[in-house]
């Protein structure tokens, strides 16, 4: 690549999206981040795993941090995405997707996809807008698992949320329902991750 000067405006660099940006997939492909939790285990572990994915997949290494997977097609990330969580040593192999304003930092993997069981919701609200309000009280919603959307057990809803690991884990809360009532929504993580605040690894969690 080659580059032109551009004066900084009032001493400040400014992006124009419509000139400046080019999204993502056209450059990177489809793809996701990985990370784990604690010591990256190796780079074969790296590589067990993803041959387990059964898919096309190339990968990228970026740093020991974070890996990068690449696809040949939406329909094969979705379905490594939705199909955790991935296992190395006893250490959880975190998922995220590339965006267009996806950025290499420390907090990268502070909102991080986890199943989460949602127990004995009524099953009036077993349906899409019922359970996306419900379940955002952990984070964003993104996915429900295959038993869930075909109503196949009706114990517990089990769905991908976008869960804030800086904030305190919520494992029941009440529910509200408009015009009167409420119920007490339980709720379990598959794969919850601590993570300490001092020395901004995971693995454990701190205590101060």
């Amino acid at each position: 690549m080659t580059f032109d000067y551009t004066e900084p405006v009032d001493g400040n660099v400014v992006l124009d999206p419509d000139v400046d940006f080019t999204p993502t997939v056209e450059k990177w492909g489809i793809c996701l981040i990985g990370s784990f939790t604690g010591r990256f285990p190796s780079s074969k572990a790296v590589f067990d795993i993803k041959n387990s994915w059964g898919v096309d997949c190339k990968v990228m290494p970026y740093s020991k941090a974070w890996t990068i997977f690449r696809f040949k097609s939406l329909e094969d990330r979705e379905k490594v995405f939705e199909g955790g969580p991935y296992m190395a040593w006893g250490k959880t192999l975190m998922l995220k997707k590339v965006e267009d304003d996806t950025m290499f930092g420390d907090d990268l993997f502070l909102d991080i996809p986890m199943w989460v069981q949602f127990h004995n919701v009524p099953l009036c609200y077993w349906n899409p807008n019922g359970l996306g309000k419900i379940t955002s009280k952990l984070g964003r919603p993104l996915y429900s698992d295959q038993v869930t959307s075909e109503y196949s057990k009706a114990s517990y809803a089990r769905i991908l949320v976008e869960v804030d690991v800086t904030k305190k884990p919520v494992f029941e809360y009440e529910v509200k329902i408009k015009g009167g009532g409420a119920f007490l929504q339980r709720v379990s993580y598959e794969n919850y991750q601590d993570y300490c605040f001092q020395c901004k690894k995971f693995g454990h969690a701190w205590v101060g």
